[in-house]
C-alpha cells in the first residue's frame, strides 16, 4: 500500500527528472545558433585597442562575514556588432556559479550596456522603443544576462556595481570568491 509520502516522493522525483531534462534540452539549443553574421565577443583587456568605458577591469575586496559592495566599476566584454545587419543576442554567464556558491551567501552583479558614440564617448544602451538603460543583474542563482542589441554598432557591457555577502566558514581557505564570466553572440 502506498503512503502519501511515498506518493510525494514519486512526485518529486518526476518533477527533478523533468526539469533535468528540460534545461539539457535548453543548454543543446542555446549553442546552436547561426554563425554566419556572429559579432565578434572579446573580453575587455587593458592592452586591447579601442576605447573603454571605465579602462580597467571591475574589483572588489570580499571579507568573510562582512557584506560588501563592488569598490571598482570595471569593463567585461566589448561587442563588435559594426558589420552585423539586424539585432544581436548577447549571453553573459557567471561561469562559475557553483563554485562561488560556496563561497558567498549571494552575489548579484549589475551589467550594463553602452553603445559607442564616438572615440571615447558612451552612452548607455536603450532597447528599441524605450527609454530605459539596458541595465541587468547577473547572480548565483540565475541564469545568464541577455542582451539583444542593435547591429552596426560597438558595445561595451561592464560590471557597474553590485553587492555580495561572503560567507564565513570553516573551508574558507578553499573556496572561491573569483567570478568567472563567460559570454556568446548570435545574430
Amino acid at each position: 500500500m502506498k503512503t502519501a509520502n511515498s506518493h510525494h516522493r514519486t512526485t518529486r522525483l518526476v518533477v527533478v527528472v523533468a526539469l533535468i531534462v528540460l534545461v539539457c534540452l535548453v543548454t543543446s539549443v542555446s549553442f546552436a545558433y547561426n554563425n554566419d553574421e556572429a559579432p565578434e565577443v572579446g573580453v575587455v583587456a587593458a592592452n586591447r585597442a579601442g576605447p573603454l568605458k571605465y579602462g580597467h577591469a571591475p574589483a572588489w575586496s570580499p571579507v568573510l562575514g562582512v557584506p560588501g559592495g563592488v569598490d571598482t566599476p570595471g569593463d567585461l566584454y566589448l561587442i563588435d556588432a559594426t558589420g552585423v545587419s539586424g539585432r544581436t543576442l548577447v549571453h553573459v554567464y557567471l561561469a562559475n556559479a557553483m563554485e562561488l556558491s560556496r563561497g558567498y551567501s549571494y552575489i548579484h552583479l549589475k551589467l550594463g550596456v553602452y553603445r559607442a558614440t564616438g572615440t571615447n564617448d558612451w552612452l548607455p544602451y536603450h532597447a528599441p522603443g524605450t527609454d530605459a538603460d539596458e541595465t541587468k543583474y547577473i547572480t548565483i542563482l540565475h541564469g545568464p544576462s541577455n542582451f539583444l542589441l542593435e547591429g552596426g554598432k560597438l558595445y561595451r557591457i561592464p560590471i557597474d556595481g553590485g553587492s555580495y555577502y561572503a560567507a564565513p566558514g570553516a573551508d574558507a581557505a578553499t573556496r572561491s570568491l573569483s567570478p568567472s564570466f563567460f559570454a556568446e553572440a548570435s545574430s
